[in-house]
């Protein structure tokens, strides 16, 4: 008899529960995550192991038009984010009756289809895919699904580059002007990205310049063209203007209580007087004195890193 030890029977027990895609899958910086939500019962139909297959197959070549192809699990609190509601899902199943005016009950060869919509429209609930437009329909025969298969990847990528997929030119004045993406794309102006649909923030800076930050909505394909316009840096934008302006008042409150206080108050004494007012005026005086030249001091200082940054 063989017995299996606890820690062995563990690891068991997570390997048993391993899919076969991926459990989690970091999206590099430039592209925009895809969920893969294959049917339950696609494989059952299609063969066994067709969806992992078809996953596999398909990742590489939508990462060049820039997709970052994503198991979807409805356990992973990364699809439930407010963030992520905009992504965009593709939802693989077959039916056996084409989406046509045929009878209901007339049967008709396999049908693989692919619909794409938003990840928000899962999480509400039912899919109605008769509402969706498909991405691409294939019919085929059981016992050719191996070519078939093939077909159907290069289909998907094909229509996802003409549908959904953008070509953003970004000019701007100046010209040179660093652009970076939320999604990881950095570039100077002018510049030309092909980008997948979706939401974008841009955030634009130069030398001298206030940087600038921009939302662009991608809602469907085609060609968009911004222009920026950028604000030349004023002395009052700098970080250190503030905290100059702030010694700068400092500064003369010090001053008004050495001029017009302490040394009033000292110039005022007469032999009368206990010596000790005179020593607590005037040293108090030369305190003020010495604290408006160290504010005055910062003052400047901070003036001149105001000019340069």
């Amino acid at each position: 008899m063989i017995f299996i030890k606890p820690l062995q029977c563990f690891w068991l027990i997570i390997a048993a529960t391993v899919s076969v895609f991926p459990q989690s899958v970091k999206c590099p910086r430039g592209k925009q995550t895809l969920w893969f939500y294959p049917h339950e019962k696609l494989d059952a139909r299609a063969g066994a192991g067709f969806s992992s297959q078809l996953f596999k197959e398909l990742s590489p070549s939508l990462a060049d038009i820039g997709y970052c192809l994503t198991p979807f699990d409805k356990t992973d609190t990364l699809v439930r984010s407010p963030l992520a509601q905009e992504n965009l899902l593709m939802h693989v199943f077959l039916t056996e009756i084409r989406n046509n005016r045929a009878p209901a009950a007339e049967i008709r060869e396999p049908e693989l289809m692919v619909v794409i919509m938003a990840l928000k429209t899962v999480n509400k609930g039912t899919i109605e895919l008769t509402s969706l437009r498909p991405l691409l329909s294939l019919t085929f025969s059981p016992g050719d699904i191996e070519n078939i298969r093939v077909i159907f990847e290069k289909k998907i990528v094909e229509n996802l580059r003409t549908q959904y997929i953008c070509n953003l030119a970004i000019a701007s004045e100046p010209v040179g002007v660093r652009v970076t993406s939320s999604n990881g794309l950095s570039d100077v102006t002018p510049l030309e990205w092909v980008v997948p649909m979706g939401k974008l923030q841009i955030q634009c800076t130069r030398e001298s310049f206030m940087p600038y930050k921009k939302n662009i909505s991608l809602d469907r394909p085609g060609t968009y063209n911004y222009f920026l316009q950028l604000e030349k840096k004023q002395l009052f934008n700098s970080k250190f203007f503030i905290p100059a302006l702030g010694m700068g008042v400092a500064a003369g409150i010090c001053y008004g209580f050495e001029a017009y206080f302490y040394y009033g108050k000292y110039e005022k004494l007469d032999k009368n007087n206990d010596p000790r007012e005179y020593e607590m005026f005037f040293n108090n005086a030369k305190t003020c004195e010495t604290l408006t030249f160290t504010c005055l001091s910062v003052c400047a200082s901070l003036l001149c890193l105001s000019i340069w940054f």
